[in-house]
């Protein structure tokens, strides 16, 4: 009867420090969590930032100008083609349109 007894305060003994093991180690894996989603945060913000600046429009005309090369359209280069709810034109019959106003072929005269 002791050994019985013995064995079951072993046994709840047993339980009882694995609990508490695993207590603490999830508590540990929920700190370095919450570290990796405060610096993946941190991470998103800078790159938000990054993103920001590499699309800023001046730095984007400033590249082209300069690293590419690339000028400003003269006037009567760009052809403005704007859709309506009323009008909508597919995008090929949009292209072709521009086209003909620059007088240039349209594809089915290419084909």
């Amino acid at each position: 009867m002791k050994t019985l007894i013995g064995m079951l305060v072993l046994l709840m003994v047993t339980l009882y420090v694995w609990q508490q093991v695993t207590v603490i180690q999830t508590g540990y894996k929920i700190q370095q969590l919450q570290r990796e989603r405060r610096d993946l945060h941190r991470f998103h913000q800078a790159l938000l930032i990054e993103a920001a600046t590499l699309s800023s429009l001046d730095r984007i005309e400033r590249i082209a100008t300069t690293q590419l090369g690339l000028v400003r359209p003269q006037s009567g280069q760009v052809i403005m083609v704007r859709q309506n709810l009323h009008d909508q034109l597919s995008d090929e019959k949009a292209v072709r349109l521009a086209q003909e106003k620059e007088g240039k072929p349209s594809r089915e005269t290419i084909r």
